[in-house]
C-alpha cells in the first residue's frame, strides 16, 4: 500500500539539467539514499521523472516498485519513493514487510516534506529530508544489518521517457489531429456561411431588379411603342438577365458546399438550407 499527495512546484526547470532539476545531483541524492539504509534492513529508491503515464500516482509507484525489483528483497522491506516533477506529484509505495508497521500519516508526512521542498523552491532538502524520514522509519521497524547486502542500486532511477515522451507525444498528436480536423472544418464553415450570405444578397438583388422591371413594364404598358419604351424595356430584361445569372451562380456555389463534408454536418447543425432553388427551377419572385 501507499500514500499519495498532491504538491506545488516553484523554480523548477522544465528538462532535467545534466541530468537532475536545480541544484540536485545524482551523487547527492545517492548519498542520501545510502544514509537512509544504514542502520536497518530496509531497501529505499528514489524514482524520478517528468509525468506520470497514469492519472493515478499511487498506480504509478506500485507499477515502479515491481518494475525496479523491489518487491523481490529478502524481507519485502523496500520503500520507493516516486516524483512525477511536472505533474506536480508525488508518492510513497512501500513492501508488505514495512508499509503495515507504521500508520499512513507517517508516510504522509514524508509527501508532505517533499511538497514543502518544492513549494519554497529547496528541491534538495525536500527530497533528503523525506528520504532521511524513510531510514528514520526503517531504522525503528526493521533496525540491524542487512544480512542479504545491499540488494538493490542506491542510484536514482530517472525516466524521461515514460511520462514526458508518452504524455507530450501524445498530446502534440492530438492537438495535430484536432488542427488537421478543426481547421478545414471552420474554414469549411466559414466559407458555407459567407456562400449562403453572398446567395442571399444576389436573391435581394434580384428581388429589386424584377421589382423594378415590373415598374418599367407596367409605366409603358398602354403607350405607343417606341423607340425609348423598347430601349427601356430592354435595358430592365438585360438587367434581370444579369442579376439571375449572378444569382444562380451564388446559389450553385453554396448547393456544391453544401452537398459535400463536411458541409452537410454544418448543414445538420445550424439549420442551413439543404440546397437553394435556381431561379429558372421556381418563381421565387
Amino acid at each position: 500500500m501507499n500514500i499519495s499527495s498532491l504538491f506545488s512546484i516553484s523554480n523548477l526547470k522544465q528538462r532535467f539539467a545534466a541530468p537532475m532539476p536545480g541544484n540536485l545531483t545524482e551523487e547527492i541524492l545517492t548519498a542520501a539514499i545510502a544514509a537512509a539504509e544504514k542502520g536497518n534492513r530496509g531497501e529505499v529508491r528514489l524514482h524520478l521523472e517528468h509525468r506520470s503515464p497514469h492519472r493515478d500516482v499511487v498506480q504509478r509507484a506500485r507499477e515502479l516498485f515491481f518494475n525496479l525489483g523491489m518487491d523481490r528483497t529478502e524481507e519485502e522491506t523496500g520503500v520507493l519513493l516516486y516524483v512525477a516533477l511536472k505533474d506536480r506529484r508525488a508518492a510513497v509505495f512501500a513492501g508488505a514487510g514495512i508499509f503495515g508497521s507504521q500508520k499512513p500519516e507517517y508516510w504522509q508526512k514524508i509527501i508532505d516534506r517533499v511538497s514543502r521542498g518544492f513549494a519554497e523552491g529547496d528541491i534538495a532538502a525536500g527530497l533528503i529530508e523525506a528520504l532521511t524520514m524513510t531510514g528514520d522509519l526503517l531504522r525503528e521497524k526493521v533496525p540491524g544489518d542487512d544480512g542479504a547486502g545491499n540488494e538493490l542500486s542506491n542510484r536514482v532511477s530517472i525516466d524521461e521517457s515514460a511520462g514526458s515522451v508518452i504524455h507530450e507525444r501524445f498530446f502534440q498528436a492530438a492537438v495535430a489531429l484536432l488542427i488537421l480536423v478543426a481547421v478545414p472544418s471552420i474554414i469549411s464553415l466559414s466559407r458555407l456561411n459567407s456562400s449562403l450570405v453572398a446567395a442571399e444578397k444576389q436573391s435581394s438583388q434580384l428581388s429589386n431588379v424584377l421589382e423594378r422591371q415590373s415598374v418599367v413594364k407596367e409605366r409603358y404598358r398602354d403607350r405607343s411603342s417606341s423607340e425609348f419604351i423598347e430601349g427601356e424595356l430592354a435595358g430592365s430584361e438585360n438587367r434581370v438577365r444579369v442579376e439571375r445569372l449572378r444569382y444562380d451562380r451564388a446559389a450553385a456555389d453554396y448547393n456544391e458546399r453544401a452537398g459535400a463534408f463536411p458541409g452537410r454536418l454544418w448543414v445538420s447543425l445550424f439549420r442551413f438550407p439543404h440546397k437553394l432553388r435556381l431561379s429558372g427551377e421556381k418563381k421565387l419572385w
